[in-house]
């Protein structure tokens, strides 16, 4: 945790400017963080829950993910999709998506949560001996009306309810370098929370904010073992 925590400090995710901050959340007298992201948002991902028994609507964007990666043909419908194509798109997003987190890392001077978190994974993905034997890593969102937010979640215990932050384990910890670039002090400075009361990476005011929304979710996984294969 720590040495992920050190690594991201010298990235220029610790400097980068946020577009649109939350008032809520920035800590009195941190000096101006804010500013335009230029172009804002990271490629699309197949998500975990997205399979091959995916509803119609799911369906439809499937297809057009596998023409513009040229699995299938331009003119194809879904009777030419596989649980075969479908896991082959799956990968390959995924290695776009870390892809443009390494590329965020060496020129991101701005950018929304979902671009920090990105690149932190990204980073990560560079780095994956930073992690604890055989590590899960995963990219959340919050679900909530009128806003969202991403960030990471490392070692969740995954036999929990993914949406009951107290059911995460002693052992996760949370990377939201986006947080961060709001606070003023350590630990809000640092780019990793962990959970546990007493820690040097706990901050209470971050577990509230991660259970102030109506929900969490477990959008995408990487393991420790599968990050490296992905650069």
């Amino acid at each position: 945790m720590a040495a992920i925590n050190e690594g991201l400090l010298l990235t220029p995710l610790a400097t980068a400017k946020v577009w649109n901050p939350s008032k809520s959340i920035t800590e009195p007298m941190t000096p101006s963080f804010s500013g335009s992201p230029g172009l804002v948002g990271v490629p699309e991902f197949v998500a975990d829950k997205v399979t091959f028994a995916a509803p119609g609507t799911q369906k439809q964007n499937l297809v057009l993910l596998a023409k513009k990666a040229g699995l299938i043909d331009s003119e194809a419908n879904w009777a030419q999709m596989t649980s075969e194509v479908v896991e082959e798109l799956r990968v390959r997003a995924k290695k776009a998506y870390v892809t443009y987190g390494r590329e965020l890392l060496k020129t991101m001077k701005g950018g929304v949560c979902t671009m920090f978190t990105c690149a932190a994974i990204g980073w990560v993905a560079e780095n994956a001996e930073s992690l604890p034997d055989d590590a899960v890593v995963e990219l959340f969102a919050h679900v909530d009306s009128g806003a969202g937010h991403g960030f990471a979640v490392v070692d969740r215990n995954r036999t929990g309810n993914a949406d009951k932050v107290d059911e995460w384990g002693d052992l996760c910890f949370v990377v939201d370098p986006w947080f961060a670039r709001h606070r003023r002090t350590p630990p809000g400075t640092d780019h990793v929370k962990n959970l546990v009361v007493n820690d040097p990476f706990h901050l209470a005011a971050y577990v509230d904010f991660l259970k102030e929304p109506k929900a969490r979710v477990s959008q995408l996984t990487f393991t420790k073992a599968e990050l490296p294969t992905l650069l």
